[in-house]
């Protein structure tokens, strides 16, 4: 189903179809291209649009203190079409065993960080 992993999950789906994410830490552009994604594969398996998602932001400062921001997402053509350009190229470059290039600042919360250095 449009070269996704069948394990994919969404945090939360509201019945009018928005799709909801929950992410942790600061706004990055990735996220809305997720969303596209979702709501790609909602679509497919479901046969209902989804044209609206929000991004739930979950950061919890020094001291433990929890704090919550959101940022509704119109998930219109061209950023579907930015999910599947992005898709494409990982599909590329996983068939062809060409190595992704290097981030210029790598997050700390990035799984790959202890390999790229």
């Amino acid at each position: 189903m449009l070269g996704l992993s069948r394990n994919l999950r969404v945090d939360a789906l509201v019945e009018t179809g928005v799709v909801i994410e929950v992410k942790l830490g600061k706004p990055h552009e990735n996220y809305k291209r997720a969303l596209a994604g979702y709501a790609l594969a909602l679509e497919a398996n479901y046969e209902v649009p989804v044209d609206y998602g929000i991004l739930l932001y979950v950061s919890i400062a020094n001291g433990g203190k929890v704090g919550f921001s959101w940022e509704p997402v119109y998930i219109s053509t061209s950023l579907r079409s930015e999910f599947i350009d992005a898709r494409d190229e990982v599909i590329d470059m996983l068939v062809s065993g060409k190595e992704p290039p290097r981030a210029e600042v790598c997050p700390e919360s990035c799984p790959f960080r202890g390999v790229c250095g």
